[in-house]
């Protein structure tokens, strides 16, 4: 799952290197890949869940396996669509996978990761890569920040890993 746009086009030219062209999917996938990249002699159309397609979803499959799926639709997040989407992508993200491997403090990854208990790596902003070793959401600590003995750092998963 990438809820970041311009975070997709980047994702996708990755997977393509490490996990083969696509073979399957939904949505505008053509939008985000060479045509060239799609194996269209074996290409298996998807029928994702009814619940996402007002969002505009796009399923990639891939011949390895792999699957990338994100919501294309922009809405606002004060809106009650907006709540709604974010629900969808947090039930998306742990409902559909067999794995994970997210970001370093993304709260609907923990979100997700706490509600579906599975395989789950994180990946830090300096690169590196673990696995979650509890299906406890972490949070993303800006709520505690009041306290007074309340430090940045103790929100940071590279911080928890290496000490």
């Amino acid at each position: 799952m990438v809820d970041t746009p311009s975070l997709r086009k980047v994702i996708l030219s990755q997977l393509l290197r490490s996990e083969g062209k696509v073979a399957g999917g939904h949505g505008k996938i053509h939008e985000f890949v060479d045509r060239e990249a799609i194996l269209w002699h074996r290409f298996a159309a998807l029928v994702p869940p009814v619940a996402l397609l007002p969002y505009q979803v796009v399923v990639v499959d891939f011949e390895s396996g792999s699957r990338l799926v994100f919501l294309g639709r922009k809405v606002d997040t004060k809106t009650k669509d907006g709540v709604r989407m974010a629900a969808l992508e947090i039930w998306t993200l742990g409902a559909l996978t067999d794995l994970l491997v997210v970001t370093e403090n993304s709260s609907f990854a923990d979100m997700s990761h706490a509600m579906y208990p599975k395989p789950t790596f994180t990946v830090t902003s300096s690169g590196r890569c673990y696995p979650l070793l509890s299906n406890e959401p972490l949070g993303a600590g800006y709520q505690y920040a009041a306290a007074s003995c309340y430090n940045p750092r103790m929100q940071q998963h590279t911080r928890l890993w290496q000490h």
